[in-house]
């Protein structure tokens, strides 16, 4: 897979034959990558993924939004979501997060999880309440008029990584702010 990077991120070869390259297979590609350069300690593998994740990282905080499909080198494509691939894309920003340390990474994942959270039916017949649909609006390309299993995985998946991983956070910087407030006080004299 790596002798298919390209400078720009993009892997020649992401999309099925007669498909066009959803964020769906997009985002398959690069956790791929980046969890087989984290188990194999290969750090090209992870380079590679973390190019990719931050081309779409860039691209997400400047237009507010990611497209469903690309063209080769992220040059474009059309402009429904796929959700399935917006939710992947939050798991790999938080795995990122995770690894790195780089806020950026958790600062995307919780936006996007926030926007998929708002795209949720709350009300409406039995079997679409609460499911993600395949793309936004639902007749895009990507599984249109659909409510699909595996788009609520992901973002199942999503939602879990980015509670443990704030909860771990928030748990270290309150340690760090006690530290430094009884570090300050002792400093001061101050009882």
């Amino acid at each position: 897979m790596l002798a298919h990077v390209q400078p720009s991120g993009w892997f020649d070869g992401i999309n099925l034959r007669g498909h066009q390259a959803y964020l769906h297979f997009i985002a398959y590609v690069i956790q791929g990558t980046l969890e087989c350069g984290l188990l194999r300690r290969r750090d090209d593998a992870i380079q590679a993924a973390t190019k990719s994740a931050w081309v779409l990282l860039r691209k997400f905080e400047t237009h507010k939004r990611l497209l469903g499909t690309y063209e080769p080198d992220f040059r474009g494509g059309q402009r429904f979501a796929c959700l399935t691939g917006n939710a992947q894309m939050s798991c790999i920003w938080l795995r990122l997060f995770e690894v790195t340390g780089d806020l950026r990474y958790l600062n995307a994942a919780l936006k996007m999880n926030e926007m998929l959270k708002q795209l949720l039916p709350v009300k409406g017949r039995r079997g679409a309440v609460g499911g993600v649909a395949g793309s936004y609006p639902i007749w895009g390309a990507y599984q249109p008029m659909r409510f699909i299993s595996w788009g609520c995985k992901f973002l199942a998946d999503a939602l879990m990584l980015a509670q443990r991983l704030t909860r771990e956070f928030e748990t270290k910087f309150e340690a760090n702010s006690e530290t430094k407030l009884e570090t300050k006080s002792e400093a001061s004299g101050c009882a």
